[in-house]
C-alpha cells in the first residue's frame, strides 16, 4: 500500500507540468481570439474618427472645404496667409496629419493664399483668351471654342462666367478634347460655379494624369487652386463650393 502511493505521489509530480492537447488548443484559440479583438477594436477606432471634413472646419472654422467622395483621408499645412489640404486614397479613414495619410495616392489638392491687394491676386490668375484665328468648335449650350494645334499637341480654349477653358490632348494618345469639352459645359449648363469668382483659369487634361486637372480663381485678394487627377473630380470639388 505505501509504496502505491509512493508511485501515485510520483507520476503526480512527473506529470504536473503536462498539457493535454486539447487544453493546448483551447489556450492557443484563447490568444488568438483576443488578439482579433484587440485589432477589431482598433479598425473601429480609427474607422469611427470624425470625417475629414469636420476635422478640417475643426481646425480652420472660417473656411469652406470642397465636398469629395468618401474614402479619403488628408493633410493640412498651414501658414499666416496660406494653407494647403492634399487628399489621398485610403483603404480606412485616418486622422487628419496621421503619418500613414501620405502612403496613399494623392487624389486631390486645395489651398488658398492670401495677398495684399486684389490686383496682387489677380496677376496669380492665368487667365487665357482663346485665339480668334483658331478652329471654331461648337461644344452645345451656346458656347463657342477655338481649337489650336501644335508640336503634336492640341489646345481647346473658350471662356464662359469669367473663367476661361483649357483643355490639353496629346495627339499620339488620340485624345478627344471636344468630347471633354462637351462634356465639361454640359455639366456647368446644370451645375453653375460659385458666383463670387471674379477671375479664374481651368487647365484640364484629355489623358489621365495625377494632379494634372487644375482651376485657379481669384475671390478678393485671395487666390484658391484646386487639383485633382480627373476633370471630373475638379467640376464637383468647385461647384460644390457654389
Amino acid at each position: 500500500m505505501k509504496k502505491s502511493l509512493v508511485l501515485i505521489i510520483a507520476c503526480a509530480g512527473l506529470f504536473s507540468g503536462y498539457t493535454s492537447p486539447q487544453a493546448a488548443g483551447i489556450a492557443h484559440y484563447r490568444q488568438l481570439d483576443m488578439r482579433m479583438a484587440a485589432a477589431a477594436a482598433k479598425t473601429a477606432t480609427a474607422t469611427t474618427s470624425p470625417s475629414i471634413q469636420k476635422q478640417l472646419k475643426q481646425k480652420m472654422n472660417a473656411e469652406s472645404f470642397p465636398k469629395l467622395p468618401t474614402g479619403l483621408n488628408a493633410t493640412l499645412t498651414k501658414t499666416t496667409h496660406a494653407f494647403r489640404v492634399t487628399y489621398y486614397s485610403a483603404a480606412h479613414q485616418l486622422a487628419l496629419n496621421d503619418a500613414k495619410v501620405k502612403n496613399g495616392t494623392p487624389a486631390a489638392m486645395y489651398s488658398k493664399k492670401s495677398y495684399a491687394k486684389a490686383a496682387d491676386a489677380a496677376q496669380q490668375i492665368n487667365y487665357f483668351k482663346a485665339d480668334q484665328g483658331g478652329d471654331k468648335v461648337k461644344l452645345g449650350h451656346g458656347i463657342t471654342a477655338t481649337m489650336d494645334r501644335a508640336a503634336g499637341s492640341s489646345y481647346l480654349h473658350w471662356t464662359e462666367d469669367h473663367c476661361s477653358f483649357t483643355i490639353h490632348a496629346v495627339n499620339q494618345e488620340k485624345d478627344n478634347p471636344v468630347g471633354l469639352g462637351k462634356k465639361i459645359v454640359t455639366s456647368l449648363a446644370t451645375t453653375k460655379l460659385p458666383k463670387n469668382i471674379k477671375k479664374g483659369a481651368f487647365t484640364f487634361e484629355a489623358h489621365p494624369s495625377e494632379l494634372a486637372n487644375h482651376v485657379v480663381w481669384q475671390k478678393d485678394k485671395a487666390v484658391y487652386t484646386l487639383a485633382a487627377s480627373q476633370p471630373k473630380m475638379i467640376l464637383q470639388m468647385i461647384t460644390s463650393l457654389a
